[in-house]
């Protein structure tokens, strides 16, 4: 039962035009929903919360949602931002500079995304 109330609420959220959600296409936020105002949460935004205090008109995180939507494939997800694919590796290396993270790194890679979904359930 509390995984079918919080999979509405997640997909509310997340998907507001919709009105049936599906447990399987929202997992990884509804496991998420459950660290919401807890410090696991505040911790795995730090890195997050660093790169947004730096970046004023929120480029370098709409640049890294798209990177990550695009399976961190650079060609896709320059096309997809409509810039060239040396300005994504320099944002890129920006958002890398401004987190600590280096984005060739799995593990460091894994910890900005899930950051992001953190980020878009507030």
């Amino acid at each position: 039962y509390r995984t079918a109330k919080t999979t509405m609420v997640v997909g509310k959220q997340r998907m507001p035009e919709s009105r049936c959600y599906f447990y399987q296409d929202l997992m990884l936020p509804v496991l998420l929903d459950s660290l919401r105002g807890d410090w696991q949460a505040n911790e795995l935004a730090r890195p997050l919360a660093r790169l947004k205090a730096m970046d004023n008109n929120g480029l370098l995180r709409r640049t890294l949602a798209a990177w990550f939507r695009h399976n961190v494939q650079p060609l896709a997800t320059s096309k997809a931002l409509f810039i060239h694919r040396n300005t994504l590796e320099y944002r890129l290396n920006r958002i890398s500079e401004l987190t600590g993270l280096d984005l060739g790194n799995f593990d460091d890679r894994l910890l900005l995304y899930v950051a992001l979904q953190l980020d878009e359930e507030r």
